[in-house]
């Protein structure tokens, strides 16, 4: 729920940034593939976020940033400068080595796939928020998850994992 009567404070801003911007970097990087897009799609988000009513409960707020956050991903993909230029590729810093190893295979992934995965094991999402959050039924995540999972294996598989 959204009260219509305070907007945020800069200094309120300040502090969700700095509570989320990590994992939503970290989410903007898996659907971007590189780390100065990511920091514009978070730029936008953050921007959006401060002309936004005050929420009512810190879940419906991680859930508006982690939607928007998406929905700016695939805005900036389908983007006619994005078709022209090329991605450098940078590691995005991550707590374990076996985290950032599959961040390359899983940039791979159809956005569909990405989302459900990065949402599900780096965030540690249960199906039913997920499903809440990307509004599709909790049957769809299972499936998505499935042959995620399964594409996933088959590029490590390539690589010899």
């Amino acid at each position: 729920m959204i009260s219509k009567d305070k907007t945020y404070h800069w200094a309120d801003v300040e502090q969700i940034v700095d509570k989320y911007s990590t994992m939503l970097l970290r989410l903007a990087y898996s659907h971007v593939g590189s780390i100065e897009d990511a920091e514009d799609v978070i730029q936008d988000v953050f921007i959006k976020f401060a002309s936004q009513p005050i929420f009512k409960s810190e879940e419906h707020k991680k859930a508006w940033l982690i939607r928007v956050t998406i929905n700016q991903c695939i805005n900036l993909t389908k983007s006619s400068h994005k078709m022209k230029t090329a991605e450098l590729d940078f590691d995005i810093p991550q707590e374990e080595k076996e985290t950032q190893d599959l961040i390359p295979y899983l940039m791979k992934l159809p956005d569909k796939y990405k989302s459900v995965l990065y949402l599900y094991y780096y965030e540690e999402y249960s199906v039913d928020y997920i499903s809440d959050l990307l509004k599709k039924r909790p049957s769809s995540i299972y499936t998505l998850l499935d042959r995620g999972r399964k594409q996933l294996k088959i590029l490590l598989e390539k690589e010899g994992y």
